[in-house]
C-alpha cells in the first residue's frame, strides 16, 4: 500500500471515530437529569447482530460490502452512570480473487475469512426516560484473524490488538430484559510484517441489534 493511501486510511479512521463520538455525545445533550430509570445498576449479559460496513475497500471486493458479525456481552453497570463490560464478537465470510497472469485461468477462486475478537471496555450511560438510556463507550480488543484460500489449502493468519467506540440506546422491557440498539466503530490493524497484508484496518462501522438479560 503507497503512503498516500495509508494516510488516507488513518484520516478516515479518525474521521470516523470523531463522528461517532459527536453522534453520543449529542445524544448525551439532550437527557434530562429528572428522570431516572425503573432498574437498578447489575449484571446483564446480551446477544447482538449487526451490519457491518469494512473500512478497508480491497476487504470491500473480495468479501461484500455488508458483513453480519455476531456478538455476545457481559455487562456490570457499577452505578447509574459507569459500567464496565467483556464480549466476544465473531465474524465469518465467504468471497472470492480472480488470479490474472500467465499459468492461470481467469476464474474466481473462493477465500473465506475469519476474525475473533475479545474486548473489554467501558460506557458512560445517560438516563433518557424511564426505561430508556443512552450511552458512549470504548475500549481495547484481541483479535485472531484468518484468511483462507480453499482451494490451494493456503492460509495466513494474524494475532493483533485494536480499539473500538460505540454510543447506543437500551430500552427496557421490563425488569430483566432491554432492547440494545448499537452504532460502533472498530480499529483492526494488521501492523507491519503482517502475513495477511501490511498497513490495512480490518475494522469498520458497525449497525447492531441486541437482547440484554439482567442476571
Amino acid at each position: 500500500m503507497r503512503t498516500t493511501d495509508k494516510d488516507l486510511l488513518r484520516r478516515s479512521a479518525f474521521c470516523w471515530a470523531m463522528l461517532l463520538l459527536l453522534f453520543g455525545l449529542a445524544g448525551l445533550g439532550h437527557h434530562s437529569l429528572a428522570q431516572t430509570r425503573e432498574r437498578k445498576p447489575g449484571l446483564s449479559f446480551g446477544l447482538s447482530a449487526g451490519l457491518f460496513y469494512p473500512q478497508e475497500r480491497a476487504f470491500r471486493v473480495l468479501y461484500g460490502t455488508v458483513q453480519i458479525p455476531l456478538g455476545v456481552q457481559l455487562g456490570y453497570e457499577l452505578s447509574e452512570r459507569i459500567g464496565v463490560l467483556v464480549g466476544y464478537k465473531y465474524l465469518s465470510r465467504s468471497g472470492g480473487t480472480v488470479l490474472i497472469g500467465p499459468g492461470f485461468v481467469q476464474e474466481t477462486h473462493p477465500l473465506s475469512f475469519k476474525n475473533s475478537s475479545l474486548r473489554f471496555g467501558a460506557t458512560y450511560n445517560v438516563t433518557l426516560a424511564k426505561r430508556s438510556a443512552v450511552f458512549v463507550g470504548g475500549g481495547a480488543s484481541y483479535n485472531l484473524f484468518k484468511e483462507r484460500w480453499e482451494v490451494v489449502s493456503l492460509s495466513r493468519d494474524g494475532k493483533k490488538f485494536g480499539f473500538f467506540i460505540q454510543t447506543g440506546n437500551v430500552y427496557d422491557l421490563g425488569k430483566r430484559f432491554s432492547i440494545l440498539t448499537l452504532l460502533e466503530y472498530t480499529n483492526i490493524p494488521t501492523g507491519k510484517g503482517a502475513k495477511l497484508q501490511e498497513g490495512v484496518n480490518l475494522g469498520g462501522l458497525e449497525l447492531a441489534l441486541g437482547l440484554l438479560f439482567r442476571l
